[in-house]
């Protein structure tokens, strides 16, 4: 394998976006903000563009949302590129083999399930034995 590969954690800064290649190959394209132990002190964030292809990239387009936290492996490489002012610019950018989502924040947080009311459990005798359910023939 060449190249350096890496994996990180990291919750995504944007909404991921499902695109495809000239030939038809699927590609999903996220930034993911990276925090280190050190960085929490001073509130630095390291960005890195991870991009998940062909069936991954499709099955993922539907789930993953801003804010997600998720686990990448893959390939690391350092782009450079010129902004539209014509400055010269570079970042991370993962190829992924690999991505899992790891959990959710905000509005696409698995909801908590309700308890359920006292009046629907089975009654319970002060001996311990389950009393017959009101209305039932016993």
């Amino acid at each position: 394998m060449d190249g350096i590969t890496a994996a990180l954690t990291g919750r995504t800064g944007t909404e991921p976006e499902l695109r495809y290649t000239a030939g038809g190959t699927a590609t999903l394209g996220l930034s993911v903000a990276v925090e280190s132990k050190a960085a929490e002190k001073d509130g630095q964030v390291e960005w890195c563009r991870v991009t998940v292809w062909k069936e991954r990239a499709e099955e993922l387009s539907g789930q993953l949302h801003k804010g997600d936290l998720v686990y990448a492996e893959g390939r690391l490489k350092m782009n450079t590129w010129a902004a539209a002012n014509g400055e010269q610019r570079s970042g991370l950018n993962l190829s992924a083999w690999t991505l899992h989502t790891l959990g959710k924040i905000g509005e696409h947080a698995p909801k908590r399930p309700q308890p359920t009311p006292a009046a629907t459990l089975h009654p319970v005798s002060a001996t311990g034995r389950p009393e017959p359910w009101p209305g039932a023939a016993g």
